[in-house]
């Protein structure tokens, strides 16, 4: 085998093990919640027991102002992108990413 075989039989293995490591897709959960502050428990509870390998979670129509909007915490998510209305009681959205710490998962 000559030099140039060999870096490419090298660079297969490499893209392999990469490949391999690497999750094959993307979840996403989408929710029209409306008023996510009175559901915080249920959003936890099932973040824990059923959608714990969920990667993107959009909630819509929070019905939060920005402020309080920030001070959601949901265990291995971050809040990355966010709209709410100032001067109107209801809509809104919040995409959060998830992974251990709020780091991503992919």
């Amino acid at each position: 085998m000559d030099r140039h075989q060999q870096e490419l039989a090298r660079g297969e293995r490499n893209s392999r093990n990469k490949i391999g490591t690497m999750k094959p897709y993307l979840s996403v959960l989408h929710q029209n919640i409306q008023s996510i502050g009175n559901k915080l428990t249920e959003v936890d509870l099932a973040l824990k027991l059923n959608l714990n390998n969920t990667d993107v979670l959009c909630f819509t129509e929070h019905w939060l102002k920005e402020d309080y909007l920030k001070l959601i915490n949901l265990d291995q998510y971050k809040l990355v992108s966010y709209f709410s209305r100032k001067n109107h009681n209801h809509s809104g959205s919040g995409l959060y990413v998830g992974g251990g710490g709020g780091n991503p998962r992919f």
